[in-house]
Formats: structure tokens, C-alpha cells, sequence
């Protein structure tokens, strides 16, 4: 049966509802990993082509004058960059090298930053990732400019903050949402399969302590958590969503 688009907008409504509302149920019974508020120690790693922007040591001051955040110092940070490739850990597959170097920075949490080139259009890559599982609780594009320097820094030093607040008791639960399954023998709605998706993905996150990541990402982070047998144990183990 082929379904109107509002009716299917409804639906998923309704079905986002549901599974926020059994979320919310289960996650009342559920201690995050870690009773102490999250994200207190951050390490700011930075790739060479924003080092050279002097944006990153820019951030890392704005960084230091915020309630709750200490920072890892210098050193720390070019010693343990040393010793771990750094472009290995912006990849959405790459929960073991983050978790890795949270632990070498004895860091809480990471805030990666890179530029990257779109169309000839310069944007900051960054990415906020928790150093218990290693997942991205944040990804951001935003573009780049370097006579705006002061207005990035805000804009990433609000990120950090948001960041806190959604996850001041940890994380709860990981959650990976597949691209939605067409069954329309037509191929007409097979263009919502990711968007709806994206759009279930975002409700989700609403949820404070929810981390919505990649399938790929999760799928990482499960199999490092497998890998770890009881080291881990007292952490909450990815949950995939599939729809149609």
C-alpha cells in the first residue's frame, strides 16, 4: 500500500514518539557509566592546517575561562599526538583510536578539529567525542574565515557548552539508526530512506544522555566493547534502530 507523504510524516511521528517515550522508561532504570558529571578534563587536538589558523590556541583560552572545563596541557597533548597518527581519529569508524588517546590524555572528553574544502569553500570540521566509548557525540560543519576567527570561537566554545549540559550525568544509551527500508515496488519513496532516518535520529537526540551515531561507528564501538570483555562491563552497549 502506498501511503501519502503526510500520512508517512505522521507516522514516523508517532513511531519517534513511541520509542522516545520506552527510551525514557528504561533509561529511568538505567545508571549512566559514571555517576560524576561528564566532560570536565577536555583536550583540544587540533590538525596542523588549524594549528597554522592560530585558531586552536584562540578556542583553548576561550576554553579556560568556562565553568567546569579544565584542559590538558600542552605538552601532554604534542606527546600523546606523537605517539597516535591523528588523522586516524576524526573517521566515524575510529572509536578505538579516540578512546585510545582520551586515554593517553587521561582526558574526559576530545574536541577534534580540522579544515577541510568543499567547492572551493574552506569549513572547520568539528567533532566532540567522549573519551568512554570513543563515540562523536558531535559533528559540525562550519565555514571558515580568517578575519571572523572570534566569531568561530564562540560558536565552537557554545558547542562545548551544549555539549555538557546534554550529557552532564554521561551517556545513557547509544543508538544507531539505519537507513529506513523501502518496500515500494515503485522506488517512489526511496530518496526518505536516509531522511527519515536523519529525522528519527534527531528526535532521539532530544533525549538528554542519548548519543544517536553512525552504524558504522556503533558497530565499532561494539565490537571494542566485545573485545574488552569484563574490562568494560559497566558500559551501556550500542542499540541499532531499523525502520521501514
Amino acid at each position: 500500500m502506498n501511503l501519502p507523504q503526510n500520512a508517512l510524516h505522521r507516522q514516523l511521528g508517532v513511531a519517534a514518539g513511541l520509542i522516545v517515550g520506552l527510551m525514557a522508561v528504561g533509561l529511568a532504570a538505567c545508571p549512566a557509566a559514571g555517576a560524576e558529571t561528564h566532560g570536565q578534563r577536555w583536550a583540544v587536538v587540533a590538525a596542523e592546517n588549524v594549528q597554522a589558523t592560530g585558531l586552536s590556541d584562540l578556542l583553548t583560552a576561550r576554553l579556560s575561562q568556562l565553568d567546569g572545563v579544565q584542559l590538558v596541557e600542552r605538552q601532554q597533548l604534542d606527546q600523546a599526538t606523537r605517539e597516535l597518527e591523528l588523522s586516524t581519529v576524526f573517521a566515524s569508524q575510529a572509536a578505538p583510536q579516540r578512546l585510545k588517546l582520551g586515554q593517553l590524555l587521561r582526558a574526559d572528553s576530545l574536541l577534534l578539529l580540522s579544515l577541510e574544502e568543499h567547492e572551493q569553500k574552506r569549513f572547520l570540521k568539528l567533532i566532540i567525542s567522549d573519551c568512554v566509548y570513543g563515540a562523536r557525540l558531535r559533528v559540525e560543519h562550519r565555514a571558515f574565515a580568517p578575519n571572523e576567527l572570534d566569531q568561530l570561537v564562540e560558536l565552537c566554545a557554545d558547542s562545548v557548552q551544549d555539549t555538557q549540559r546534554r550529557y552532564a550525568a554521561g551517556i545513557k544509551q547509544l543508538l544507531g539508526v539505519a537507513p529506513f527500508l523501502s518496500k515500494n515496488l515503485s522506488h517512489d519513496y526511496d530518496h526518505l530512506q536516509a531522511g527519515y532516518a536523519a529525522l528519527l535520529g534527531n528526535a532521539l537526540s532530544t533525549k538528554a544522555g542519548v548519543a544517536v551515531i553512525e552504524v558504522d561507528e556503533a558497530r565499532a564501538i561494539a565490537g571494542e566493547l566485545k573485545l574488552a570483555g569484563e574490562e568494560l562491563n559497566d558500559r551501556v552497549v550500542p542499540l541499532f534502530i531499523e525502520g521501514e
